[in-house]
């Protein structure tokens, strides 16, 4: 397992390897992905393990350290974030998921077929979720602020936004954005995004569209 820095120009320095508990260095060992999470002025490398059904975590300071049970039932890992102090993983399994340290794991009944996800925070510090599933819907859901995070109840049901695939979930100073390509022919050749308002997305604005890809 190897981390690296990049420089400012882009070039990537100094790659330093990742220890595995034990010595374990093995495929059955392995991480199913490894992603860095910013909190606190602590960057961590956190790697969910579905054989393990357990997470290690890297700093700089320490590592690695398991968490076991921290990712049970969960096949696909997409992304972890930090939400309130709390290490999310949104995982697909074929279902969509949410999945984090010290905390369980769940997944919603419906929608089935979910292929990709994305995971982010909205204006209010909330996790949203969007996915996309194999009939070409494209859908979010997000953490109402009621009751834990490790439970399909405190969290909206999943809806339908668009038709499309690949949404992508992007947030910063100017609020958080859902990207995604919409269209509803076998390749969809709309590049749109919505503007997130804490509770919603609204309505898209296009980026691009390639007509001949269709």
């Amino acid at each position: 397992m190897h981390r690296t820095r990049l420089a400012a120009g882009g070039a990537c320095t100094d790659p330093q390897s990742l220890p595995m508990p034990h010595n374990q260095d093995t495929a059955g060992e392995a991480v199913d992905g490894l992603f860095p999470v910013l909190s606190g002025g602590t960057l961590t490398f956190v790697g969910p393990r579905k054989a393990q059904k357990d997470v290690l975590t890297w700093t700089a300071a320490k590592g690695p350290v398991a968490f076991p049970g921290a990712y049970q039932d969960l096949a696909t890992p997409e992304d972890v974030i930090d939400a309130g102090g709390q290490t999310l993983i949104g995982a697909v399994d074929p279902s969509l998921g949410i999945s984090g340290i010290g905390g369980g794991a769940f997944a919603f009944p419906s929608p089935s077929g979910v292929k990709t996800s994305s995971l982010a925070l909205d204006r209010n510090g909330r996790p949203v979720d969007a996915y996309f599933t194999l009939d070409g819907s494209v859908g979010v859901t997000r953490y109402s602020g009621e009751g834990g995070m490790f439970g399909a109840r405190s969290w909206t049901a999943p809806r339908t936004v668009t038709t499309g695939e690949e949404p992508i979930l992007s947030g910063g100073a100017s609020g958080l954005f859902l990207i995604s390509q919409d269209g509803d022919g076998d390749v969809p050749t709309r590049l749109e995004i919505r503007r997130d308002d804490g509770r919603d997305f609204g309505a898209p604005a296009l980026l691009a569209d390639d007509g001949e890809a269709a």
